[in-house]
């Protein structure tokens, strides 16, 4: 084989080289690009299923501790207005006597 032969065929082996690196860095960039599409979309639905999670379990609680309140302020002013009626109950009774 003489020198310039050498020299063609190193430089298309070079050239064919370069063309494969090429096509296998295209390829992987796009199975990456899927890959990561996939996982990204993956994330975003068990974020939104965890965030959905904890506003359901943070209303229950906010409308139970609500009813709470509500419940224990009846109840307060239920035994408040027990106590008017009463002191009303015994003066008009000390009135009438």
């Amino acid at each position: 084989m003489t020198d310039k032969q050498q020299e063609e065929l190193r430089a298309s082996m070079a050239d064919l080289s370069s063309t494969a690196t090429g096509d296998f860095k295209a390829r992987l960039d796009n199975v990456s690009n899927t890959w990561l599409l996939t996982t990204v979309a993956k994330l975003d639905h068990q974020a939104r299923d965890v965030v959905s999670g904890l506003s359901a379990s943070a209303e229950e609680k906010l409308r139970a501790a609500c009813a709470d309140v509500f419940s224990n302020v009846g109840e307060s002013l239920r035994k408040r207005l027990q106590e008017i009626t009463s002191e009303f109950s015994k003066t008009a009774s000390q009135e009438t006597k």
